[in-house]
C-alpha cells in the first residue's frame, strides 16, 4: 500500500515544488475612464477595471484614449500578497500644441495627435521639398554662371563657328537654369503646403473629448478604500480651454 501511495504522491509534491509560490501581488487601477489599458503590450479593456493579480516584477502600463496624451507607467511588484494602487490620469490634448507643433515642422502635429502615418508623409513632404528647393537654387546659380561665362565668350568671339558655338551654349545654360529654377519653386511650394495642409489638418481634425453615460472619474489612490471598493456610475463631461 505504501509503495503505490509514494507512487501517487511523489509526482504530485515534484509539480507542486516546481510551480513554485502562489499568486502574486494585486494591482488595484484607477484614472480616466474609459482609458484603453495595456498590460506589457497585453489589453486588458478600459477602465474602470477589476482587480488585477500580478506576478513579482517590473510590469508596463500603457493608458491611451481619444484626444488625451498617451501614458506609460511602471509597475513594480517587490511582494508577494501586497496590494499596489496605481492611478492613470491622462492629460488632454492642446489643439494650440497641435498646430504650433506643426508650424515648426509638418507633421508633428498629426504625430502628437496619434496620426504617425500621415505625420511621417507631410514630414517627408516638407523635409524633401526644401532640400529639393536648396538643390534647384544651386542649380539655378552654377547654371547662371554658365551662361554668364558662355556669353563672355560669345562676345568675345570672332570667328563665325565660334560666335554660333558659344550662342548655343549660352542659350542651353539660359534654358538649364530657367528648368533649375522651376524645380525649385515646385519643392519649395510642396513644403510650403505640407505646412499649411498639416496646421489646418492638426486644427480641423483636432480629436475632440467624448462626453456621455457612463463611469464616473475614478478618485485617486489616496480616496480608495481598497479592492472591493464600489465603482460609481453617472454622466461625465470632460473638456479643455484652448484658442
Amino acid at each position: 500500500m505504501i509503495p503505490v501511495l509514494r507512487r501517487v504522491l511523489a509526482p504530485a509534491a515534484l509539480a507542486l515544488l516546481l510551480a513554485g509560490p502562489s499568486a502574486g501581488a494585486t494591482l488595484l487601477l484607477t484614472g480616466t475612464p474609459g482609458a484603453g489599458i495595456l498590460l506589457d503590450g497585453r489589453p486588458l479593456g478600459a477602465l474602470p477595471l477589476e482587480a488585477l493579480e500580478l506576478a513579482p516584477g517590473t510590469h508596463t502600463l500603457s493608458a491611451t484614449m481619444r484626444g488625451m496624451l498617451p501614458l506609460d507607467v511602471e509597475v513594480r511588484i517587490d511582494e508577494q500578497d501586497a496590494v499596489v494602487r496605481q492611478h492613470l490620469r491622462l492629460q488632454p490634448m492642446s489643439r494650440r500644441d497641435a498646430v504650433a507643433y506643426s508650424l515648426v515642422l509638418a507633421g508633428l502635429g498629426q504625430r502628437y495627435e496619434g496620426r504617425p502615418v500621415l505625420g511621417w508623409a507631410l514630414t517627408a513632404a516638407e523635409v524633401g521639398g526644401l532640400l529639393t528647393a536648396l538643390a534647384g537654387e544651386l542649380a539655378v546659380q552654377n547654371h547662371r554662371d554658365d551662361y554668364e561665362l558662355a556669353m563672355a565668350n560669345y562676345r568675345d568671339a570672332l570667328l563665325p563657328g565660334d560666335i554660333a558655338f558659344y550662342h548655343a551654349q549660352a542659350d542651353e545654360a539660359w534654358t538649364a537654369a530657367d528648368d533649375a529654377g522651376k524645380l525649385r519653386d515646385t519643392a519649395a511650394a510642396v513644403a510650403v503646403g505640407a505646412v499649411v495642409i498639416s496646421v489646418l489638418d492638426a486644427w480641423l481634425r483636432f480629436p475632440s473629448l467624448e462626453a456621455g453615460a457612463g463611469p464616473a472619474p475614478a478618485p485617486p489612490p489616496e480616496f480608495a478604500t481598497g479592492a472591493g471598493a464600489a465603482s460609481a456610475t453617472g454622466f461625465h463631461v470632460g473638456w479643455s480651454l484652448r484658442w
